[in-house]
């Protein structure tokens, strides 16, 4: 049988080398931190886009209605968003409609993304709607 030498392993550790590790590991950490507050903030800003996104369709949508006058209950796809307006008289003035314009979230057509309420003045009764004009 072969000797075993039982020092190998047991060298001392020099104070530099302690040192160095620490350092190393403190760097790691540093850039894992900053790593990981960068993605947090891709992260946000990716959401903030789609929030931005679903504004600009709901703007959209908005001004369509306004221009033709037409405030009926109807749910829409506008770029890729549903939106949605429902009307209801004001309780406050008869003479105004209160018009609730909705984009829903992509995942989930029932929670809503955004909403927007607008108080329009109702068209005339005698008037016929702008859309049904030749």
């Amino acid at each position: 049988m072969a000797p075993v030498k039982n020092n190998i392993y047991q060298k001392t550790l020099r104070a530099f080398s302690l040192i160095e590790s620490v350092v190393a590991l403190v760097l790691i950490l540093l850039v894992f931190f900053i790593s990981i507050h960068f993605f947090v903030s891709v992260k946000q800003s990716g959401f903030s886009m789609q929030r931005m996104n679903a504004a600009g369709a709901l703007d959209d949508y908005i001004q369509n209605s306004l221009s033709r006058q037409d405030f009926s209950i109807q749910k829409e796809v506008i770029n890729n968003w549903a939106v949605s307006r429902e009307a209801s008289p004001d309780t406050r003035e008869p003479a105004l409609l209160q018009v609730r314009f909705t984009v829903y979230k992509k995942d989930s057509l029932a929670a809503p993304l955004l909403t927007r309420v607008l108080l329009v003045r109702s068209p005339a009764p005698s008037e016929p709607p702008a859309h049904a004009l030749p």
